[in-house]
């Protein structure tokens, strides 16, 4: 086989699996299950406060250094501001 004949059945390939790619994602979109306007917002419940074990409403978790580390370098200190003992006052 000749690899202009190879290059043509891959790219026949490619369209043809794209071609069956939005068929399908079509027909997913129109089985998917429907939501009624009740089920998107209930307003006939207040929200649940979640209680710790102390009985006081359970408070969000402030960031801590590993969720930092995670987002992105810590910020650089500037080195004109470096004492005269040569260490960096905190």
């Amino acid at each position: 086989m000749s690899w202009r004949l190879l290059f043509v059945f891959v790219v026949v390939l490619l369209g043809a699996s794209a071609a069956a790619g939005v068929g399908l994602g079509n027909w997913l979109v129109d089985q998917a299950p429907t939501i009624s306007a009740e089920a998107r917002t209930n307003t006939t419940r207040p929200p649940e406060i979640i209680l710790d074990a102390a009985g006081r409403p359970l408070a969000a978790i402030p960031p801590t250094a590993v969720a930092r580390w995670f987002s992105g370098p810590a910020p650089r200190r500037n080195p004109a501001f470096v004492g005269s003992s040569g260490r960096i006052p905190v």
